[in-house]
């Protein structure tokens, strides 16, 4: 990709992250609100298997029992693009939103990376028409500890 389609990239990711701002902050914080420990996340899953869904992401799988993955194929074979986001939450009783009843909490920023790479792939999607790269992208999220053997994984 040159540089000026990689600058063009930016600025249609930048401006799908702009125009689903309240969207996202919404995602966020929902997110944020309802913290669950690793391996536990079925109500976080859910919830972005559905954003990854509404973007149109093929494949959708949930590996891990509770990890999301969602497919954006290029149609032929190349590089492959990964965006990652952690579901899960930490254990933190005193943290202000801790739920009660796990002491887990999102005192470690997950859910935001969950609201940031959700706009990511749906830029790319956009432009794959007339993308003339060899790259595929693949959204995957999941508990931390999971990450490392989807990374490996080919689809």
């Amino acid at each position: 990709m040159s540089g000026g389609e990689t600058g063009a990239l930016k600025r249609e990711a930048c401006a799908a992250i702009d125009a689903a701002a309240d969207e996202l902050i919404t995602f966020g914080e929902d997110i944020f609100r309802h913290p669950e420990l690793g391996f536990k996340e079925e109500r976080t899953g859910q919830k972005v298997a559905g954003a990854f869904a509404a973007l149109g992401l093929q494949c959708l799988a949930r590996p891990g029992r509770t990890g999301v993955k969602g497919w954006l194929p290029a149609g032929r074979p190349g590089p492959r693009i990964a965006i990652l986001g952690e579901l899960d939450a930490v254990i933190s009783p005193q943290h202000p939103f801790a739920d009660p009843a796990t002491s887990a909490a999102h005192a470690c920023g997950h859910h935001g990376r969950l609201r940031r790479s959700w706009p990511e792939p749906s830029a790319f999607w956009r432009r794959r028409p007339r993308n003339t790269s060899r790259s595929a992208t693949a959204a995957r999220c999941g508990a931390k500890e999971s990450c490392n053997t989807w990374a490996a994984s080919s689809s």
